[in-house]
């Protein structure tokens, strides 16, 4: 009785191990091939040789506008004898010395506001440098004050 109860005992055990998740089995996928075209792109020869130079016929860039504001300032330090400044700000863009806009000259103040808006319209391209706004102390007699 013993072995059959032992048996009995082992069946049982088996029974609860084999109760647990159900199996999945996943339907096998295959993608298809693809195959791209091939491009084939021109070669380009310029048939130079040596010191030859490349002549390039000028390219005209399009013209572009964007508009530009100026606010104010505040705490700008006092360049006259008064203890104040006339300041004027002055916008350019480096490597367009054309490019040349100034803010009126606000008298005796350390916290100018201008509120001015200007619109640059120039042909750029990538040589760009960047926009540049200096802020300038106004004097009757010599050269103008860099405040910044």
């Amino acid at each position: 009785s013993s072995s059959s109860s032992s048996s009995s005992d082992e069946e049982k055990r088996k029974r609860k191990l084999s109760v647990g998740l159900p199996s999945i089995s996943l339907p096998s996928v295959s993608l298809p091939s693809v195959s791209l075209p091939s491009v084939s792109l021109p070669s380009v020869s310029l048939g130079l040789h040596g010191s030859d130079k490349v002549n390039t016929p000028d390219i005209k860039l399009p013209e572009v506008s964007f508009k530009v504001r100026v606010g104010g300032a505040r705490g700008l330090h006092g360049a006259d004898k008064s203890g104040l400044s006339d300041p004027f700000v002055k916008i350019s863009i480096d490597g367009f010395p054309k490019i040349d806009y100034k803010t009126r000259t606000i008298k005796a103040n350390l916290h100018p506001v201008w509120n001015e808006d200007f619109t640059i319209t120039g042909a750029f391209d990538a040589s760009v440098g960047q926009i540049r706004f200096s802020i300038y102390d106004w004097d009757m007699i010599g050269p103008n004050d860099s405040l910044g």
